[in-house]
């Protein structure tokens, strides 16, 4: 899960004697510790209780996008159905231990989704189960999948969902966070096409939430408002038809800083406006080569057309390169030639830094620059770093499909009338955890100088995207 904090647990008020069926024993307290609480887990479950060098403990506290989390908690609670974390939730109520949750673990935030020993970690690890509405319009999702296992299960069907670009990416955490997807042109956030959200609350109590029952505020939070609200068990989503798609990633090579950038804010001014492409285009940059940035995009076209108008810039009239990749599949396909990528980097550490502004082609380039010159300057002698720019176009109708054009339809609360916007993700790999504290120091001082060059221009936007936020930005200060 893309988690965005670690949940406490209040304190002082009387719980039910039985939960799940099993009396809480009279010797867990407020007071009690974590080692004790675990221990009590452990014989009340043991197949869902994972101790500390075992295998499980280990696959889980280490499954990670960042080797920041992997932080080592006193134990790791993983349910089977909401009924288990439910039980859960009321333990950890009684005894006052401190608790993380974890979904897919996407966050690179060490403490977003995992503790340390003094405390415990809930893992939604074991709750796989997908199954589809008996008229197909709508899939049930647990939040222990991420997107290859949603898109593989919809296949077979001609189906997809509003869900990750690639399929590693978990799902609960992309989902409260808002989602941005392929589809989004087309279907909007991700999170406007949630129906319905199962979840435990504070005091352990089950509930489904939707737009038109009595858990309506929670729903409205729960659809981009971030993990502080509830537990997610399980999420109801709006299917798509999408039997074939057309997706790849197109290399392109250095020195095309000027055709990039004009390719990504021509498509953000009128390539959106066909619904149905979209574009994740990338600059790279690492510490081996620090004068030669490198220039790729993700293409995204619904339907089987690897020319389409709307990336014609993409495919050749601005930026010619290697278009192999970019061919008609299935998303779960798509989903599982990418299988590979999180192995490759998993014990490398992540930091992310999002910058929001209305799309401005000379915003651009002083962010693109700016950026660039200051990972030369100060991190090109860091071992293994490896950065990168995702200009990220968001439209009009990404914003108001299914919201509509009233801002607080949403969490989010965003202007749709001054779009299109320009997200740009500032990405940063490097292999040891002792140049965590260098790398935050490089964020602070490039983003200073970046809003600094920005100012003039006027171009800046309150929101800042959840999902790619570094843990000192303010998300919903504006």
């Amino acid at each position: 899960m893309v988690s965005r904090a670690t949940l406490g647990v209040a304190a002082g008020l009387i719980i039910a004697n039985f939960c799940h069926g099993e009396a809480m024993p009279g010797a867990l307290d407020g007071k009690s510790s974590a080692i004790e609480t675990c221990r009590f887990l452990s014989r009340s479950h043991p197949d869902n209780t994972y101790l500390p060098n075992t295998t499980d403990y280990t696959a889980v506290n280490e499954d990670y996008f960042t080797a920041a989390s992997w932080l080592g908690p006193r134990c790791i609670f993983a349910p089977k159905n909401a009924e288990l974390m439910s039980f859960a939730v009321k333990v950890l109520r009684k005894t006052n231990v401190p608790f993380a949750l974890r979904g897919g673990g996407h966050m690179p935030i060490a403490g977003s989704n995992n503790i340390d020993s003094t405390g415990i970690l809930l893992s939604s690890s074991n709750l796989k189960q997908l199954r589809l509405s008996g008229d197909n319009s709508t899939v049930f999702v647990e939040p222990g999948n991420d997107w290859g296992d949603v898109y593989r299960f919809l296949d077979p069907h001609g189906l997809s969902v509003v869900g990750g670009r690639l399929g590693i990416v978990g799902v609960p955490g992309f989902l409260l966070g808002g989602g941005i997807s392929f589809f989004g042109n087309e279907h909007g956030w991700a999170s406007a096409n949630v129906k319905s959200v199962k979840a435990v609350l504070a005091d352990g109590k089950i509930i489904t939430a939707t737009a038109d029952n009595k858990y309506s505020d929670l729903f409205w939070a729960l659809r981009g408002g971030g993990n502080s609200f509830a537990i997610a068990t399980e999420f109801e989503l709006n299917a798509v038809r999408a039997p074939v798609v057309t997706v790849g990633n197109a290399v392109y090579g250095v020195g095309l800083r000027d055709e990039f950038l004009d390719s990504v804010f021509d498509f953000a001014l009128d390539g959106t406006l066909d619904k149905k492409s979209a574009v994740i285009p990338n600059v790279l940059w690492s510490g081996t080569s620090p004068d030669h940035p490198f220039y790729a995009s993700y293409l995204f076209y619904n339907g089987n057309n690897t020319r389409p108008s709307a990336l014609a810039n993409f495919t050749g009239a601005s930026l010619a390169g290697d278009l192999g990749d970019f061919k008609a599949r299935t998303m779960g396909e798509w989903a599982t030639a990418g299988d590979g990528e999180l192995e490759a980097i998993h014990g490398l550490h992540f930091r992310f830094h999002i910058v929001s502004i209305v799309a401005n082609r000379e915003a651009m380039r002083i962010i693109h620059d700016t950026f660039l010159s200051f990972a030369q300057e100060h991190l090109a002698s860091i071992p293994g770093i490896g950065t990168t720019l995702t200009f990220m176009p968001i439209s009009e109708s990404f914003l108001t499909t299914r919201r509509g054009r009233n801002p607080r339809g949403d969490p989010m609360g965003i202007d749709a009338s001054k779009a299109p916007f320009i997200w740009v993700e500032e990405s940063i790999m490097f292999a040891r955890g002792e140049d965590e504290e260098r790398v935050t120091w490089f964020l602070g001082i490039t983003n200073k100088e970046i809003q600094a060059r920005l100012k003039p221009l006027n171009v800046g936007t309150p929101y800042l995207y959840l999902n790619d936020a570094d843990k000192n930005q303010s998300v919903f200060e504006g």
